[in-house]
Formats: structure tokens, C-alpha cells, sequence
């Protein structure tokens, strides 16, 4: 029937919805939006919504943002920028239309990092995450005591002392050993806190 003579068709037998995705589908956004806004207003978030997915398979991605908040669906423009790791447009998206989301973000910017070893960069986003707790887990699976503590000094103070317990044990099977400095440093710690 061909694409118009087959929306054509549609309208005629009170199928505007149909119509509507009948465009959506053949990529004929301009006219879809017409149909929307002229008989069905309620369907313009979904065409906006088809219409973002095809502009992200494009790679036109600040335009498929704008569409994804039409279509109110901020999560799926934060999803994209994560996919292509922007954390900084995520991140954007998140703060202006789903505050939050911002955690989430920072927490996937962190295993991001952390799955490349970047541990500052992977710390710094559990800080600005509020979760100071799992950067400190972090140093404590690679056995990065020092750091663990320094984190916790600065920013889970309550997480101190079993820290330093489990750093004055000494080096575990196949952990590096202390230098005189960290010994010495967990010794200053101990005695602050008074455990003789």
C-alpha cells in the first residue's frame, strides 16, 4: 500500500494510534509528531521516546537527551551517557531532572574506575557518592591499608580502630610488607585511642 496510503487507511478506520506508530516505526518522525499533536497529545512521549532511540543509534546524542526529556524518561538519557562512559553528561542529566540518580552514577563511575585499577579516581567518586565505606573496602581488597586509613581518618572515623587491627597484623600471604613509617603509624594510631 505504500507508507502513506497505508497511514492514509489507518486514519480512515479510526486507527490513529495505529497510524501514529505506523510512522514512529518507519522513521517518519516529523509526521508522527503531526498525528500525535493533532489527535492523540496522550502519544507524543512515546514518539518522542522513538524518536530519542533513533537519534542515540545515530550517535546524536545531546539531541536524543533532549527527546528522552520530552518523553520523560531522564533515566534512559543518564543510561546512555553512562554506556558511552560520560559521566560528566550523566551526571548532568541526573542533577537537573532525577536528582536521585546521582548516587548511582557516581557508584557506577567508581567500579568503573576501579575495574581499571584507577583507585583515586574510583575513590574520589564513593566520596562524592557519600560512601566513604566502600572505598575503604576497596584499599582493603587490595590490601592497600594506608590508604584504607587515611580514608577512614578523614571520613569514617568510626571505622578506624578495626582498620587498624586488621593493618598492624602484619603482612598476610603474599600482601607487601610494611615499612618502618606505616608500623609506626599504626603504633600513633593504637595509642590515640588509647589501646595500650
Amino acid at each position: 500500500m505504500g507508507t502513506e496510503k497505508g497511514t492514509q487507511f489507518l486514519i480512515k478506520n479510526g486507527l490513529i494510534e495505529a497510524a501514529i506508530d505506523f510512522e514512529a516505526n518507519q522513521e517518519r518522525f516529523p509526521e508522527a509528531f503531526k498525528l500525535a499533536e493533532n489527535h492523540a497529545k496522550y502519544k507524543l512521549p512515546e514518539v518522542h521516546l522513538k524518536f530519542a532511540l533513533h537519534l542515540e543509534d545515530e550517535n546524536r546524542f545531546k539531541e536524543a537527551e533532549e527527546e528522552f526529556i520530552k518523553a520523560n524518561k531522564p533515566s534512559e538519557a543518564i543510561n546512555m551517557y553512562e554506556h558511552k562512559q560520560d559521566w560528566h553528561s550523566a551526571l548532568q542529566v541526573a542533577r537537573q531532572y532525577q536528582p536521585e540518580a546521582v548516587t548511582k552514577v557516581f557508584l557506577n563511575q567508581a567500579k568503573f574506575h576501579f575495574e581499571r585499577r584507577d583507585y583515586g579516581k574510583a575513590e574520589q567518586c564513593y566520596i562524592n557518592a557519600k560512601e566513604p565505606e566502600r572505598a575503604i573496602n576497596m584499599y582493603q581488597e587490595t590490601r592497600m591499608y594506608g590508604e584504607a586509613l587515611r580514608v577512614a581518618n578523614k571520613h569514617a572515623p568510626h571505622l578506624v580502630q578495626q582498620i587498624n587491627e586488621a593493618y598492624s597484623r602484619g603482612p598476610q600471604m603474599g600482601a607487601p610488607a610494611q615499612s618502618g613509617q606505616e608500623i609506626l603509624n599504626s603504633a600513633k594510631l593504637f595509642e590515640e585511642s588509647r589501646n595500650y
